[in-house]
């Protein structure tokens, strides 16, 4: 009885689970029509290899496909200037629905080494927020004894899986093409994950003049991509409550 009361209940919710995955699928492509027109062709930086200081404002917005034709957008954005820092927001469209996360870093993290990004990435943040649409989002300080234990369990967790990480970056000087426009003498930041048996290689392309994390394509062995969609130097706001 108990079985047949839980098939029924699967039937009864399947129509919705559909209309949702329908729904969330049409804010994806209505998200890609309202930036279908941007050009932000950039020229070759020359030497010039820094990133963009942060600035309250800027966003990005990125097309990723995975291995099997599967489709999510994500916007990073710095959304303001904060007390604990520079609050930088990541939203997601899915064909599950619409989520995010929201750091506070006390500064800008630039890392030109493996060991660089994992200490910054754990040392500079002061606030971590999660949130899924329609539920509250839950907030981690790190300056709390219990957030300070969790900050010594990213770092391990990530020099561990960092390890096996060879990361290349060199001045390429290769033109690519994205959705966002021409970028001229893009950055290479190539490398190779390995976990296992499993090996995956993966090319990316950064410019200068695209802000937060200067990203313009990125491809992997596996067959997934996240390619620039548009760009802005101003008019983030905060999508997280």
């Amino acid at each position: 009885m108990r079985a047949r009361a839980f098939a029924v209940l699967l039937v009864a919710s399947t129509p919705f689970l559909f209309a949702g995955k329908k729904k969330n699928l049409a804010a994806i492509d209505a998200l890609l029509a309202q930036h279908a027109a941007a050009d932000h062709s950039l020229p070759d930086p020359g030497a010039a290899i820094d990133p963009m200081p942060w600035k309250p404002g800027q966003w990005a917005l990125y097309k990723r496909t995975d291995k099997k034709g599967r489709v999510t957008l994500e916007k990073l954005s710095v959304v303001e200037m904060a007390p604990c820092g520079f609050q930088v927001e990541s939203l997601q469209w899915s064909s599950q629905g619409l989520s995010g996360t929201r750091i506070c870093y006390a500064e800008m993290p630039i890392a030109w080494t493996k060991t660089e990004a994992i200490n910054q990435a754990t040392d500079l943040v002061r606030v971590f927020t999660t949130w899924t649409e329609g539920n509250a989002p839950m907030t981690i300080d790190l300056g709390t004894p219990e957030g300070a234990m969790m900050r010594g369990m990213m770092r391990v967790i990530g020099h561990g899986m960092m390890s096996t990480l060879r990361l290349d970056l060199t001045a390429g000087g290769e033109t690519v093409t994205v959705p966002a426009g021409t970028f001229a003498g893009t950055i290479h930041v190539d490398g190779r994950m390995t976990l296992g048996p499993i090996k995956l290689d993966v090319e990316g392309r950064a410019h200068p003049g695209v802000p937060i994390n200067g990203n313009v394509r990125t491809t992997a062995s596996d067959g997934s991509t996240n390619e620039l969609i548009d760009f802005g130097l101003t008019g983030a706001t905060s999508r997280i409550p």
